[in-house]
């Protein structure tokens, strides 16, 4: 009788061990097309592309590019506590970059963790992202400092994980840090991590090497921009058509812009009036050509490229309010890109320095600069 009620009851327990192991299942955290954060649950299949998120159909619910991914809520890590792991989530959902920062690295620390490449990976990324939140918050020397240190622990993970898509984000964090730190050749050199990368697919490559450009014009290194504009245009792959090839066909007209006027000796004769009206002319004829394209552009991150970039042969030529009035647009208008935004905020800075303009805050005078400079650590 004992045994015709135990096997019974058995089975119905091994039948029941699925459910109560089934455990909740990957979140993906992304953003969609109006730039808000959304999530998606699933079982995910990650690249250095992105992420897929496959329903319990095992069809693909969701296709998530690199560039669009946020951060994945694993429902396991090896190695690591589940109750740490929720602990340094709900910091992440608080805001407070010290704890969650703070968090992480203590998780860093579990060798259970640091010996599988999943969870280490998992862990340093969201340790680096809640690091670099915290050095966003800091001005001046105090950001110098945090900003370097970030900016290069974030190229190393950058390197070491091309593989995996949190490599899009790190690299394009890292260059934006060295760019405000004015090392543009280091800012131009990490991007080249993505642009060189077979890991990625055509697109994001391509869209790489346009940032790239970006940077480069932004360093003044024409000769550099207008090799990596001829590669796309001898890539098969290239579209002919679309976001990325509105951003070539604007980059390709700024190439046509006339350069800078030789650095003067003392024995030279004095420019003319005429000389520099003439010189201007020029300018400003090259820059309503590149603007006619970008107001064709239908792409609204293609524009702000455009406006950064025709701003930085404002600022080589030393016209300082056509440069302000470039990136006034990159920084109200065209600013779905956060790093062309910081970039062009950062210009204003020193562009409001040469222009010692100041605005009326309350019932002082302010100058433009210093708000301007306040304005960078809201906007990162």
């Amino acid at each position: 009788m004992l045994r015709r009620l135990f096997l019974p009851m058995l089975a119905t327990l091994f039948c029941a061990v699925p459910a109560v192991a089934q455990v909740t299942p990957d979140r993906v955290f992304y953003r969609d097309r109006e730039g808000k954060v959304a999530n998606v649950d699933g079982e995910i299949k990650e690249s250095a592309s992105g992420v897929q998120v496959i329903g319990p159909d095992k069809k693909v619910k969701n296709t998530i590019s690199a560039a669009d991914m946020v951060r994945i809520d694993y429902s396991t890590v090896p190695g690591v506590d589940r109750t740490g792991q929720q602990a340094a989530i709900t910091f992440e959902g608080t805001g407070d970059a010290v704890k969650a920062a703070a968090e992480y690295r203590k998780l860093i620390t579990v060798p259970g963790a640091t010996g599988n490449p999943k969870a280490k990976r998992y862990l340093e990324f969201r340790e680096l992202i809640w690091s670099a939140k915290i050095a966003d918050a800091k001005t001046g020397d105090d950001f110098k400092l945090e900003g370097k240190k970030v900016a290069d622990r974030l190229a190393v993970f950058s390197k070491a994980n091309i593989a995996s898509w949190e490599a899009w984000a790190t690299t394009r964090l890292a260059a934006r840090y060295y760019c405000e730190l004015e090392d543009i050749s280091a800012a131009a050199d990490t991007i080249s991590i993505l642009s060189r990368s077979a890991a990625l697919t055509p697109e994001l490559r391509h869209e790489a090497k346009l940032i790239e450009v970006g940077y480069l014009f932004r360093g003044n290194k024409r000769a550099d921009a207008e090799g990596l504009l001829k590669d796309l245009a001898a890539d098969k792959d290239f579209p002919a058509t679309g976001p990325l090839r509105e951003r070539w066909m604007i980059f390709e007209e700024i190439l046509k812009a006339p350069v800078p006027a030789p650095e003067r000796k003392p024995s030279d004769q004095p420019v003319t009036t005429e000389e520099t009206d003439a010189r201007t002319a020029k300018v400003k004829l090259a820059a309503a050509k590149i603007e006619a394209l970008i107001a064709k552009s239908k792409d609204l991150a293609a524009r702000g490229a455009g406006y950064s970039a025709v701003g930085e042969v404002f600022v080589r030529h030393g016209l300082w309010r056509d440069a302000m009035w470039a990136f006034l647009w990159v920084d109200v208008v065209y600013n779905q890109d956060r790093d062309e935004q910081i970039k062009a905020v950062h210009r204003l800075v020193q562009i409001f320095t040469v222009l010692k303009e100041k605005e009326k805050v309350g019932d002082a005078d302010k100058d433009r600069a210093d708000l301007y400079r306040e304005r960078l650590p809201r906007i990162r």
